[in-house]
C-alpha cells in the first residue's frame, strides 16, 4: 500500500493549499492544489492529480516506443 498523505492549510484568508505527497522507495511526488477558498483548493488539486496521471500516462506511452 501506498504512503500518502493529504494535508490542507489556510495561511491567510482567501489563501488555501492543499498538499497531497507520497513518499515510497524509488519514487515520491507531491501534487499541490490552491484557491480563494477550500472548495477551490479542493477542486485545483483535483484537477492537478488528473493532469499528473495524464503526464504518466504519456511517459508509459513513450517507454513503449523507446523499448
Amino acid at each position: 500500500m501506498m504512503s500518502l498523505e493529504i494535508e490542507k492549510k489556510s495561511e491567510a484568508p482567501g489563501d488555501y493549499r492543499y498538499a497531497a505527497t507520497c513518499r515510497e522507495t524509488g519514487y515520491a511526488f507531491e501534487v499541490t492544489g490552491k484557491g480563494a477558498t477550500a472548495t477551490e483548493a479542493d477542486a485545483d488539486l483535483r484537477k492537478n492529480i488528473r493532469e499528473m496521471a495524464q503526464r504518466l500516462d504519456e511517459l508509459m506511452q513513450m517507454s513503449k516506443v523507446s523499448a
